[in-house]
């Protein structure tokens, strides 16, 4: 797993250090810096290797429509809810309903085809977050989480990086 021995965080071949046990929190550190070091060394080759191709075109551009219904639910819940709130009429609650179960039944969608898709080369998901380590090169934009990030690189580019491995993938064939 270590490329180097220098690379490798202190506290994976030292149990002291002047005397005092290390903590939890040094260790977590080191371990952060190790893989930022790792990311800088192996950053030359990654960066250089070309998008693969995704051969699920299919379930993946399904798996974005999913997550374009589902917020587009939920920003109509909240705004039928605020008419609701302003004018009462009953017309806006039932609206709100319809909203309600369509992020409902397109987040259940979003979940079982998010699981089902995987990455060809990690076998992770790229459209179903984890709270695993995310690789430095997955995308990421300002505020969003990576799967948002991930559905509006695929939307704006057609192409994307996996948020576990890193490897950019295009949508395109050859």
């Amino acid at each position: 797993m270590y490329h180097t021995p220098d690379m490798r965080p202190e506290s994976l071949h030292r149990q002291e250090k002047n005397g005092t046990p290390s903590t939890v929190d040094q260790d977590e550190e080191e371990e952060n810096e190790y893989y930022e070091r790792l990311a800088g060394r192996a950053g030359n080759w990654e960066l250089s290797q070309k998008p693969r191709p995704f051969h699920r075109i299919g379930r993946l551009l399904l798996g974005v429509v999913y997550n374009l219904f589902c917020w587009a639910g939920i920003v109509g819940l909240i705004y039928c809810t605020y008419r609701y709130q302003q004018t009462e009429e009953r017309q806006w609650m039932e609206f709100a309903l319809v909203s309600l179960v369509t992020f409902i039944i397109f987040q259940i969608a979003r979940y079982t085809n998010g699981l089902a898709l995987l990455c060809p080369l990690c076998h992770g998901t790229p459209l179903y977050e984890k709270s695993c380590r995310k690789h430095p090169r997955a995308n990421k934009y300002g505020f969003l989480n990576h799967r948002a990030s991930t559905v509006f690189s695929i939307i704006t580019r057609g192409r994307f990086n996996c948020m576990y491995c890193g490897t950019p993938f295009r949508l395109r064939g050859r």
